[in-house]
Formats: structure tokens, sequence, C-alpha cells
């Protein structure tokens, strides 16, 4: 059967019965296979039990965990999602001078999956605005990305870097760059703080939960977690199915943990081809509409033997 007798048999209202039906998928959880590569003032240090090259998971102490463990996509319908991040970072750390570390940004890149580096959607979380932010958004959105040029300089309006960011802050050692794993030759700026862009209509809203599954809210009294990991949620709502079909089907995912990138965490997501199981109401739906068209196809067949004897 060709694609345009299809569409003759299944008219569009019912076609969009068909993609009700198919566009879940099952969770997709990202693992840490990325590292960082520590900086200070703009230039590589050696730090945190990391490699003589300054390579290492997170930029970190005791005190200060700011280990990500992973992050999971789940496809919930045809317009809703949710990506949940698992971390030790509790979203606050003071810096002094009425500055403070915050929860990174999202990062999502459509035009080039399973390649690290690129950026062509920024999920604003809402940590960044305000005295203490670094000129992000204090709402959460989704938002379009035009300047893919990441800098270390701030001259991209729309995405500020790690090293934009912690470059001229002197005394810090943060994560820089981030790599996989096993190839640290090919690096990337991290993107860490969404500034700009153009807003895709989205509805996003942000939740935490504490390790021990209590609702929180990052501020200056939050422990750190030592043992047990945050839960950080965000759930997201496209305007349309095609919306949420352009952005988040097949598409890479970069969250810097807090936006000193000091645990960088990247990986690819393609739900275009693990669809949940057709149910048997879709077949029952698709049968009867073509068994429909068949006997109307029927009657014209025979009302035209009836007219030419």
């Amino acid at each position: 059967m060709c694609v345009t007798n299809f569409f003759k048999i299944v008219p569009p209202a019912a076609m969009g019965a068909l993609w009700s039906l198919t566009v879940a998928a099952a969770p997709v959880t990202i693992n840490d296979v990325v590292d960082v590569h520590a900086f200070t003032s703009g230039n590589p240090s050696n730090c945190c039990g990391f490699s003589a090259s300054g390579w290492g998971d997170a930029v970190q102490d005791s005190s200060h965990p700011y280990n990500t463990d992973r992050i999971v996509y789940n496809r919930v319908d045809a317009t809703h999602a949710t990506i949940q991040l698992f971390t030790q970072y509790n979203g606050y750390e003071s810096i002094g001078g009425g500055k403070a570390v915050h929860y990174a940004d999202l990062f999502i890149d459509t035009g080039t999956p399973l390649a690290p580096g690129g950026v062509t959607y920024g999920i604003a979380l809402g940590f960044q605005g305000g005295p203490e932010g670094n000129g992000g958004f204090s709402t959460p959105g989704l938002y379009k990305i035009t300047n893919q040029t990441l800098t270390k300089n701030n001259t991209n309006s729309q995405v500020k870097t790690s090293q934009d960011i912690w470059d001229s802050r002197s005394g810090w050692i943060v994560g820089g760059e981030y790599a996989l794993q096993n190839d640290h030759s090919n690096s990337y700026l991290a993107p860490t703080v969404l500034t700009g862009g153009i807003d895709q209509g989205w509805s996003v809203s942000v939740s935490e939960l504490d390790p021990n599954g209590n609702a929180f809210v990052p501020g200056q009294s939050a422990p750190v977690a030592i043992s047990g990991l945050y839960t950080l949620t965000a759930s997201l709502t496209a305007p349309s199915l095609s919306a949420m079909v352009w952005v988040l089907s097949d598409f890479d995912i970069f969250w810097g943990t807090g936006d000193c990138d000091n645990d960088g965490i990247w990986g690819s997501v393609d739900t275009w081809w693990t669809p949940t199981p057709e149910p048997p109401a879709l077949l029952a739906l698709l049968g009867g509409l073509m068994l429909l068209r068949g006997r109307r196809l029927g009657k014209i067949w025979r009302a035209r033997e009836d007219s030419n004897p």
C-alpha cells in the first residue's frame, strides 16, 4: 500500500488517534560517560585526584560534592515529557560577594545527534536569574538558540559557558571543558547558563526532591548529599505534537550540574525507534477503517456495474 492510499483510507482525524497511541516510548537513562577538564582563572589545573593532564570525573571534595549520577528522559505522551537529573549537588554554594553557584541550565542539540559539542535549544530551569545568578532566566522555559558558537569571552549573548562565568573569578577551580572519558583529545566548552534565545512557547515546570524523597527548594540551608541523590525534575509540555517531535525525538542533552560545570553529563536520546508496542485498540481502529474503506469501494464498483450493463 502506498502512502497516498494509506492517508485516503485513514482520515486526518483518525491519524491523530494513531499518533496519540504510538508516540509513547520507554524511558531513556543517560549515565555519566564524560570527564571534565579543571580550569582556574582560564588556565588548566590539576586538582581533585585528576590525571596529570587535569581531566577527571568531577571537581569536588568531600564537603562540596558535585557528582551527577544520571539523567532519565521519559516521553510521557504526545506532547509531554520529563527530564530527571540525579545529583549529589544541592543547587547552592555561596562564593561570597552576593554570588553563588546554582544549578546549570539544560542544553539540547538536534543538529548533530551522537556528537558532543552542539547546542540548538536551551531549557532554562529558573535558577540563574536575580542578583545571585549569572544573567539567566528566573522562570523555566524552552528557547531556540540562534547563536550556536560557544565562547569563553562572553561574546555569545544567548549562552554562557563555565569559562565565560568563571575565568575572571580568581582562586576557584571549575570544569572548563568536557570530553568523552575515552577521548580527551576532542574537548568541548561547557554551556551552563541560558541567557537568551527565541521562546518556543513550551510550558516548563521544575521540582526537586531531597535524598529522602521530600520536596526541596535549593538555598543556603541545604545540606550536601554525602549519601543519596537529589532528584531535579523538569516537566515539559510542547505546544503541539509536531513541536515535540521536532525538538525531543532525536537529540543530545548536556548538563553541567552547576554553572561551574564541576560535573558535566552528556548523552543521546532517540525515541523514534523505541515506541510502546501498539495496543490492540490501535490494530482494531486501523482494521475497522480499512474495512469501511473496502466496503465503500465495493459499493462504488457495484454501482458502476449496474449503470453499465
